[in-house]
């Protein structure tokens, strides 16, 4: 399983702790206050019809084994 500072913009992640697939918008720089090399993940998601989208800091994402959309 490849490392969280491997994701790419574009790649399908999930939170290590689980929960639904997501698509890597995004990455950003660290920002002031985060530790080490951790940048900043923007992800976006859907539940039902409604779109999500949320900041995570890349140590908190893995990418799965079957990295395909769908839940």
């Amino acid at each position: 399983m490849p490392k969280q500072n491997q994701i790419q913009k574009g790649d399908i992640v999930v939170l290590k702790s689980g929960g639904p697939k997501m698509t890597v918008q995004s990455i950003g720089e660290p920002r002031p206050g985060m530790s080490g090399n951790t940048k900043w993940v923007h992800c976006i998601w859907f539940e039902g019809n409604v779109i999500n989208e949320y900041n995570f800091d890349d140590c908190v994402l893995t990418i799965p084994d079957d990295n395909t959309g769908g839940n």
